[in-house]
């Protein structure tokens, strides 16, 4: 079988009639000529709902893939992550099993999608009436589009000249991606790792995405304009908060480090799956052989001045410039340290090199490291952009008030912190007795 063009990922649990009616709006899709798949990712129904899949597909003869997992509370990250896993299509339309999509949703997706863009939409609200009168010849014929109220338009209008203005200043969170809702390339995806599995219970998982995929320099553009979705009503879960700041997702989606690449997502990263550089140390010395022991391979960058008392050695493949003796290789990376502290690629010349102090999007993201742990006193300042900047104090002191609003992550000597050290907000402090616990806040 030809590989499909798109790849549909509708995520649900126990809303069988709802499923039934967002099906029935796949299926009635025109003007779409490309192959498509269809996944519905499940999140452990103990309903009919693997009968309702069943039955649409010998009434369409439309190819489905069911996957399920246990009921272990709500976990929509989990659940779309298992759809992509079990997708194919270079492109991927997320859509929530509550959702009708209006006859031309599809062929709106796949004509807009453009790369390094994530296309992003939203959906009326239907009050318990209008769902209740929707049925299925309306669905069919895609008649229920014109359903839409006047209050829903005009938010709808506004939502999109709001995002129009955030990508216009080139927003680094917004507009907001909502998980329900959207298409993207496969392979930026995968380039995130998916969704982070962190997240369990209501919200704050598809913010994630759309905040990890600006971090990796793609843009989330607002398609409210061209298409949007009608959302069936159903009875309030007693899992969604008032306020999303109410959440219990919301403390750890506040944290400051987000990797772009998160570590609980598609594949399961431990420590030493991490890009990291450790600046300050030396090899050998206690730090560099309590991360080695947790699994940390660090790259080792020694202070500034001991590499500005050596001549440069020749840059080979797998080498610091500082030495090949005196660090290890940055995994996967083809990255080499300058001897004034930016990062050079070791198979080009330096000065055709790439520096830390460009924009993060504008580096590879296989070459920039994603956590770099800076020693103080022995290194004052951070080298430049990394998801994840680690402060580790080993010795009472005050570090710069720059250096401290620039960790995401610090550890240090004392119990508590000083109240005359102050962190950036939602920046996190750990006593070195706990380096463990800092290093899992990495995520």
């Amino acid at each position: 079988m030809a590989r499909p063009d798109l790849s549909i990922i509708v995520c649900t649990y126990q809303r069988p009639r709802n499923l039934r009616l967002c099906l029935l709006a796949v299926s009635a899709q025109r003007d779409s000529p490309y192959k498509v798949e269809l996944i519905v990712a499940d999140d452990g129904s103990q309903d009919e709902t693997p009968e309702v899949v069943e039955r649409f597909r010998r009434e369409t003869g439309m190819p489905v893939r069911f996957c399920t997992h246990p009921h272990e509370g709500f976990q929509p990250a989990r659940t779309r992550n298992e759809g992509i896993a079990a997708s194919t299509a270079p492109y991927i339309l997320f859509l929530d099993g509550d959702c009708l999509i209006p006859p031309d949703h599809l062929a709106t997706h796949f004509r807009l999608r453009r790369p390094g863009l994530a296309l992003t939409t939203d959906a009326v609200r239907w009050d318990r009436e209008a769902s209740a009168a929707c049925c299925e010849e309306e669905v069919l014929a895609g008649q229920f589009t014109r359903r839409l109220p006047r209050s829903e338009r005009r938010r709808l209008r506004v939502a999109h000249w709001k995002a129009l203005f955030y990508h216009g200043l080139r927003h680094p969170h917004k507009p907001r991606l909502l998980g329900g809702n959207f298409s993207a390339w496969r392979q930026d995806i995968e380039a995130i790792n998916g969704f982070d599995e962190n997240y369990r219970g209501w919200g704050c998982e598809d913010d994630d995405v759309g905040i990890r995929l600006h971090q990796l320099g793609v843009r989330v553009v607002s398609i409210r304009q061209h298409t949007f979705t009608f959302h069936l009503w159903h009875p309030p879960s007693d899992l969604v908060p008032r306020k999303i700041r109410e959440g219990g997702n919301f403390a750890y989606f506040q944290r400051r480090g987000r990797l772009t690449q998160c570590r609980k997502g598609l594949r399961k990263r431990g420590l030493g799956d991490l890009r990291c550089v450790l600046r300050g140390g030396q090899p050998g010395d206690p730090w560099t052989r309590k991360l080695a022991e947790m699994g940390l391979a660090a790259a080792v960058l020694p202070p500034l001045q001991s590499l500005l008392d050596k001549p440069d050695p020749a840059p080979g493949p797998a080498c610091w410039m500082a030495g090949p003796c005196e660090a290890g290789p940055l995994r996967d990376s083809g990255v080499t340290a300058g001897s004034a502290g930016p990062w050079h690629r070791a198979d080009q010349p330096h000065r055709d090199s790439v520096t830390l102090e460009a924009p993060a999007a504008s580096l590879p993201g296989p070459t920039r490291p994603e956590v770099e742990i800076t020693v103080w006193p022995q290194v004052t300042a951070f080298a430049g952009p990394a998801d994840c900047r680690v402060l580790l104090i080993t010795q009472p002191g005050s570090p710069g008030r720059r250096l401290l609003r620039r960790a995401d992550i610090v550890l240090g000597p004392w119990k508590t912190l000083p109240p005359g050290l102050p962190l950036a907000h939602n920046a996190g402090y750990f006593p070195i007795t706990q380096l463990e616990s800092a290093l899992a806040a990495i995520q």
